[in-house]
């Protein structure tokens, strides 16, 4: 019992320890990184959506599709579509 109780709390820290790793950079290049790039993409279409349902013309036609940038899309793990 002198050692199991000690090897337990070693390992639960060590485990919380791993998942801030994980945690700390949400935004690279990692495969479980999240894909900024799409997040704003999905947003922009969400938004217009939102626009149209709720028919406000004027702020819909101010609206301005802009290209994403080839280096964006590239490095996108999602296909990127506006």
């Amino acid at each position: 019992a002198n050692i199991v109780v000690p090897t337990l709390v070693a390992l639960a820290l060590l485990s919380i320890d791993a998942i801030c790793l994980e945690l700390e950079n949400p935004f690279g290049d990692d495969t479980n990184d999240l894909d900024i790039g799409e997040c704003v993409c999905q947003l922009e279409r969400e938004l217009m959506k939102v626009l149209e349902l709720c028919g406000d013309l004027r702020a819909q036609s101010a609206f301005e599709w802009k290209p994403i940038p080839a280096f964006i899309a590239d490095h996108s793990c999602k296909t990127l579509r506006q």
